[in-house]
């Protein structure tokens, strides 16, 4: 499945920013439209898949970006 095909299904699932949870357990939809302001946080393990745009993350005072065609550990 084509990372567009992902992307055009999560939109037509999720219409503005927001998270919903799907039928299959512990999978959730995750859409952000607006950049988000830096605040500290704690992600439980997890895989994410982005499908479009990027995130940043500041580990340490060490700024990680990521995206569609990046990824962290």
């Amino acid at each position: 499945m084509s990372k567009e095909l992902i992307k055009q299904l999560i939109d037509t699932k999720v219409g503005q920013s927001g998270m919903i949870e799907t039928r299959i357990s512990g999978v959730q939809l995750f859409k952000i439209t607006e950049p988000i302001r830096c605040a500290p946080a704690l992600y439980e393990p997890s895989i994410t898949a982005i499908v479009s745009g990027g995130k940043e993350a500041i580990w340490n005072g060490n700024k990680h970006y990521y995206d569609k065609n990046r990824y962290i550990c």
